[in-house]
């Protein structure tokens, strides 16, 4: 008896598709992960930022919460151009990556400096 193995092809979308989807990921990504790590590190008291904040930032006075929602956002688009034509692990590790590490060294050298701020 022959065995059939069967792989599997990642479906290839359009650019506009995987845009939209990076888009959508990064901005729930920041809302379900990123200020759920601050409500936990908040309740613990290893930081006084708030999480979910609502003060208006500057320039235009948009809520801090829609406005970081927004920035990673535009992460999840720069991410999925970036990484849509890697498969399987090359992908997880890439994105990884990509998502955890070059965000963390931007906030420290571009964005930290911009606004005055100190990094840690």
């Amino acid at each position: 008896m022959a065995t059939h193995t069967m792989r599997h092809e990642p479906a290839t979308f359009p650019l506009a598709r995987w845009l939209v989807a990076g888009f959508i990921s990064g901005a729930l990504s920041v809302l379900i992960f990123h200020q759920g790590a601050l409500a936990f590190l908040h309740a613990i008291g290893m930081t006084q930022a708030a999480p979910y904040s609502m003060r208006a930032t500057a320039p235009f006075g948009i809520p801090a919460l829609w406005s970081i929602a927004f920035w990673g956002g535009v992460w999840g688009v720069v991410l999925a151009a970036t990484l849509r034509h890697l498969h399987d692990a090359a992908f997880v590790v890439s994105a990884a990556i990509f998502g955890a590490v070059l965000p963390t060294l931007v906030a420290w050298l571009v964005v930290a400096p911009l606004k005055g701020q100190p990094h840690k």
